[in-house]
C-alpha cells in the first residue's frame, strides 16, 4: 500500500503419496497439508506506536498410515489403517512502542492458537474400530507478552520480558468405546493413571532477563541471561490412547500432566574479527515437571506412558570461522547436552552425544568448493531397558564420522548450480536419535543413507 506498509497473503499446499517408513510397522499412502496465511506490517508510524505486525494462519493436515497399501501385511486379517487430521488456527499481533534510542523499546503482543486433532485405528479386514488414538483433542492457548529493550550506556544493553499463557485442553471423544475387547481412551487412562479425561486448564508464567556487554577490542559482546519458560503437554502426551494386542504395545497419554517449567541460565560470547569469528555458549537448565515418556512398570503390563519428573540439562556450543586468505576458510564446531532424570537418578533417553563438524571451503570467482567432516562420539548415557526405565534408546550408539564434498557454480546473480556427495566413503552409521512414529511405540534405530550424490539447479526471477 505504501513504503511503510506491507500486506502478504500466501497459500501453501503439500501433497505426498506412498511415503515409506523404515523401521515402522506402517507406511503412509497419503499425507496432505494446506496452509493459508495473512501477514500485515506497518512501521515508522510515529507517536507512541512505532510499528505493528500481525500474522494470522489456518493449517489443515490429513495423514493416513496403513500396513498393507505399500507392503505385505503380516496377516490378511490384520489390515490396519490409521487416518488422522490436525487442524490449527491462530494468529499473533505485536506492537512496538516508544523510542528505542531515548527511552528503550517496549514490545507488547498477544498470540492465540487452537489445535484440533482426531485419529483412529481401524481393521480394514472387518471394518471394526481398533483404537481411538487422538480422541477429538482440542487445545486452546492464548498468550500475552511484553518485552523491554534498553541500551544502558555505550557498552551495555538490557532486555527483560514477561509472558502469560492461558491453556485449555479437552478430549471430546474420550468415552468412545470400540466394540469387543478394545478399550476406550478413558478406560486406558483409568488403568494407568487412575483418572479420566476432563477439561484441563493451566495458567502459565514465563520471563526473561538478559544483559549484553560490548567487547570493543574484539568487535563482539558477552551476554548472560536467566529465563523461565513453560511448555504445556501436547495432544499425544496428554491424550493419546493407542490400545494393543498386548499391554506392552499400548501407548497412553496422561490427562493429568502438569506443564513443564524450565529455569535456564545462559552465558556466551560473540566475536567478529576480520580474520575470524567465534560464537560460544553454555547453559544450565533446571526443569520442574519435565514431561517424561516412560514405561508402566508392572509385571505383564509394560505400556508406554507419560509422567512428570524433575530434570537437569546442561551443555554448550562452540562455533569458529577462520579465514586463511581471500579464498580459503574453515569452520569447526562442537555441541553437547547432558540430561539427567533427577527423580529416578538415570539418564534421559534420546539425548544426542557430543557432536562435531569441521569444514574447509574454497571460493574463486564463480566457484565455491568445499568438504566437511561431521560425526559424533559414542553415546553411553542411555535408557535402554523398558523394564526398569523407558527403553526409548535402542542401544549405546557407536561413534561415527563421515566425509562430505560439495560445491556450486554461479552462472549469474540469479542462477546457481549446486552439487555434492554425502558420506563419501559409504560408512555405515546411525544417529543416536531413533526413528519415531506417531502411533507406534516400538523404538528402532535406522541407519543413515550410504554414499549419495545430488545436483540442484536454482533460479530466481
Amino acid at each position: 500500500p505504501d513504503e511503510r506498509t506491507r500486506v502478504e497473503l500466501s497459500y501453501e499446499a503439500q501433497r505426498t503419496r506412498d511415503l515409506l517408513y523404515a523401521g515402522a510397522g506402517m507406511d503412509s499412502p497419503l499425507s496432505d497439508a494446506d496452509t493459508l496465511r495473512l501477514k500485515f506490517q506497518k512501521r515508522s508510524i510515529g507517536g507512541v506506536v512505532d510499528a505493528v505486525k500481525a500474522d494470522f494462519y489456518r493449517a489443515e493436515v490429513e495423514h493416513v498410515m496403513d500396513n498393507y497399501s505399500l507392503r505385505e501385511p503380516l496377516s490378511p486379517m490384520m489390515l490396519m489403517r490409521a487416518p488422522s487430521t490436525s487442524d490449527t488456527t491462530g494468529g499473533r499481533i505485536i506492537v512496538d512502542l516508544g523510542d528505542a534510542a531515548a527511552y528503550g523499546l517496549w514490545r507488547v503482543g498477544i498470540d492465540v492458537q487452537n489445535n484440533q486433532r482426531d485419529a483412529v485405528r481401524v481393521n480394514d479386514f472387518n471394518g471394526m474400530l481398533n483404537s481411538v488414538l487422538w480422541p477429538g483433542v482440542d487445545i486452546d492457548q492464548t498468550g500475552l507478552f511484553a518485552e523491554y529493550h534498553r541500551r544502558v550506556d555505550d557498552g551495555n544493553r538490557f532486555t527483560g520480558g514477561l509472558r502469560y499463557d492461558r491453556v485449555t485442553a479437552n478430549a471430546a471423544k474420550a468415552n468412545k468405546d470400540p466394540m469387543g475387547m478394545p478399550l476406550s481412551p478413558n478406560q486406558l487412562y483409568s488403568i494407568y493413571y487412575g483418572t479420566t479425561a476432563s477439561k484441563h486448564t493451566e495458567d502459565n508464567w514465563g520471563g526473561l532477563l538478559r544483559w549484553e556487554h560490548d567487547l570493543d577490542a574484539f568487535n563482539g559482546y558477552l551476554y548472560a541471561g536467566i529465563s523461565r519458560s513453560v511448555r504445556t503437554a501436547d495432544a499425544t502426551e496428554r491424550y493419546l490412547a493407542s490400545n494393543g494386542a498386548l499391554p506392552s504395545m499400548r501407548w497412553v497419554g496422561n490427562p493429568d500432566l502438569a506443564a513443564e517449567k524450565s529455569h535456564q541460565l545462559d552465558i556466551g560470547v560473540v566475536i567478529e574479527k576480520q580474520q575470524w569469528e567465534l560464537q560460544a555458549a553454555l547453559f544450565y537448565n533446571s526443569v520442574d515437571d519435565f514431561i517424561l515418556r516412560d514405561r508402566f512398570h508392572q509385571p505383564l503390563n509394560n505400556a508406554t506412558i507419560y509422567r512428570n519428573v524433575d530434570a537437569t540439562l546442561l551443555g554448550g556450543e562452540l562455533d569458529l570461522l577462520y579465514r586463511w586468505g581471500s579464498s580459503w576458510s574453515s569452520n569447526p564446531g562442537l555441541a553437547y547436552v547432558h540430561a539427567q532424570n533427577d527423580t529416578d537418578d538415570r539418564a534421559i533417553a534420546q539425548i544426542p552425544p557430543l557432536e562435531f563438524i569441521a569444514t574447509l571451503d574454497y571460493a574463486y570467482r564463480s566457484w565455491d568448493l568445499g568438504g566437511r567432516v561431521r560425526g559424533a562420539a559414542k553415546q553411553t548415557r542411555v535408557d535402554t531397558d523398558p523394564f526398569t526405565g523407558s527403553g526409548l534408546d535402542a542401544q549405546q550408539t557407536p561413534a561415527w564420522a563421515v566425509v562430505d564434498l560439495y560445491g556450486s557454480y554461479h552462472f549469474n546473480n540469479s542462477t546457481t548450480l549446486r552439487f555434492g556427495i554425502d558420506n563419501l566413503f559409504d560408512r555405515s552409521y546411525a544417529q543416536h536419535l531413533n526413528r519415531s512414529s506417531a502411533f507406534d511405540p516400538l523404538q528402532v534405530q535406522v541407519n543413515e543413507p550410504g554414499i549419495s550424490a545430488y545436483v540442484q539447479l536454482a533460479a530466481r526471477f
